[in-house]
């Protein structure tokens, strides 16, 4: 859903999606969580923006996940997230804050990547800032190679 130049992200995507660099950025206002084998595709020079909470509201409209405060992308259940941007264009997961008040990010803001029960990971050339953790992951089976592939962040 775009509002105002911005492509609203919330909920569960449980077939293939891409997040495309003509629709962004994206503005996750709850849990994205990517299950049941699905691929979640962002092209680079995609900006994602995730919602920090604030003493009025949550950062998570679906309250869900391992913060019910805080949104998260969750990638679950043998499902692939796979963000390679290039060194020309990177990929920017980041608060709004940054945004709206002007490089004001603070750990916290929002929760980060989750990867549970054999996640599959590729993140290249992205940058990943404000969130507590980062990337986590549990429960992670199978070769390095076909499970994970993080460089050039």
């Amino acid at each position: 859903q775009a509002y105002y130049g911005v492509t609203l992200v919330s909920g569960v995507y449980s077939s293939d999606r891409t997040w495309r660099k003509s629709e962004s950025p994206y503005l996750v206002t709850g849990d994205v969580e990517v299950n049941n084998g699905a691929k979640l595709t962002i092209e680079p020079g995609v900006e994602v923006r995730f919602i920090a909470p604030s003493e009025l509201a949550s950062g998570d409209d679906r309250s869900s996940g391992r913060d019910g405060n805080r949104s998260e992308l969750r990638i679950i259940n043998g499902s692939t997230l796979h963000a390679v941007g290039t060194p020309e264009e990177p990929i920017i997961l980041r608060s709004n804050n940054d945004v709206q008040v002007g490089d004001s990010t603070s750990a916290g803001d929002w929760w980060g990547i989750y990867g549970q029960q054999n996640p599959k990971v590729r993140i290249e050339y992205s940058e990943i800032k404000g969130s507590i953790y980062g990337l986590y992951l549990d429960d992670v089976r199978g070769s390095v190679l076909d499970t994970m592939i993080i460089r050039n962040n």
